[in-house]
């Protein structure tokens, strides 16, 4: 499913210093928690990001919309973008190419975006901005039917990514 949003304000919301957060206190062993539950900052630490390096004129955002406390298959599901954008795409994360962002779709804070994207449930948005050609946005809308299968699951998200960072404007 392919999003038409306008540019200013998806990009003004999307890095507001609200959106984003995981829980709003982030366990003390981040090592056996999903990456949903981490601050942005432990995040960073883990990738090797720097937070205050300027967004390139032309950037991917992949929102990973969830609540808190998360089911099982939607600890999975976070656990394995998470892999899979820090196996792949290491380079274009710490290059701030690729953004990666957790929003909590329950929370008050998060209500404009959930609205836009048409948010009902745990869900991956691709959002692709360029200071040029405004924005485009895509939904993974096949998690839910693969969270049961690991390698279909993760062989369909790297492959959404990969296309979807990889297609021009």
């Amino acid at each position: 499913m392919n999003l038409h949003i306008p540019a200013i304000f998806c990009t003004s919301i999307l890095f507001s210093s609200t959106v984003g957060m995981g829980a709003t206190e982030p366990p003390q062993s981040t090592k056996q928690t999903p990456p949903s539950y981490w601050s942005e900052e432990e995040r960073a630490a883990d990738l090797g990001i720097d937070l205050q390096k300027t967004l390139p004129d032309t950037y991917a955002t992949i929102i990973y919309f969830h609540r808190l406390p998360s089911c099982p298959s939607c600890q999975k599901m976070a656990k394995h973008l998470y892999r899979i954008l820090k196996e792949n795409f290491g380079t274009e994360l710490r290059e701030r190419q690729i953004v990666l962002k957790y929003a909590n779709f329950e929370e008050p804070k998060n209500r404009t975006l959930v609205e836009m994207f048409g948010i009902k449930k745990p869900s991956i948005i691709l959002v692709h901005t360029s200071i040029t050609d405004g924005v485009r946005a895509k939904k993974a809308d096949q998690i839910w039917q693969l969270v049961t299968d690991d390698d279909k699951f993760c062989e369909y998200l790297l492959n959404e990514i990969t296309a979807f960072v990889q297609t021009p404007d």
